[in-house]
């Protein structure tokens, strides 16, 4: 439609009346055609300056009071409850406990959580190419073993501690070793992948 055959149309179309204003309400076109809101705008300017003006300064008002409310809004909830707070005190918030090398590792950790769980991945991802239908594999594997295989190595090598025989520390030296293994691969897949984890 173009601006011409939309004004042709006849107030009783373009107009409306409403209680707060003396005279007709002018009806914005659902669309126009190419550069025709433009041509559209001018006769607008012509033919309703004042109702223009205060319609486009309230829509102005509205959008930028709406916009900074949101962000305003976003700020203090993310201040009172940060939305990565659970992740960032899965890995930061064990006091002096834990050293930098663990600490490296329950971040890889916490960021395939975050992904899975947080994220839903796996829920909205589309699987179609053989690349993705690997990540989406590996991905997880890498999340069964953060939430529950590495759990599993740890209270093995501590009951084989309880257990322990004098000297004997072949087995433990192997289960901790196999521990690392598993860390170094599931952190590799974070690093090599982390174009993933854009969410």
């Amino acid at each position: 439609m173009t601006t011409e055959e939309y004004i042709s149309q006849g107030k009783e179309k373009t107009e409306k009346k409403v209680w707060f204003w003396p005279t007709g309400w002018y009806v914005t076109p659902y669309a126009l055609g190419f550069r025709e809101w433009d041509k559209y705008y001018a006769y607008l300017s012509v033919q309703y300056p004042v109702q223009r003006y205060l319609r486009e300064t309230y829509n102005d008002c509205h959008y930028s009071v709406s916009s900074n409310y949101r962000f305003i809004k976003r700020k203090i909830k993310n201040f009172l409850r940060h939305p990565r707070k659970d992740f960032r005190n899965s890995v930061f918030d064990k006091g002096g406990d834990i050293d930098m090398v663990e600490m490296i590792v329950l971040f890889h950790l916490g960021c395939v959580v975050e992904l899975v769980e947080r994220e839903k991945y796996l829920e909205f991802i589309c699987s179609d190419t053989e690349k993705e239908i690997q990540f989406v594999k590996q991905l997880k594997e890498a999340y069964d073993y953060a939430k529950g295989g590495r759990q599993k190595i740890l209270d093995d090598i501590d009951k084989y501690i309880l257990t322990l025989e004098k000297d004997n520390f072949m087995a433990y030296i192997d289960m901790d070793k196999h521990l690392n293994e598993c860390d170094t691969v599931l952190c590799d897949f974070v690093v090599k992948n982390r174009e993933k984890f854009w969410t």
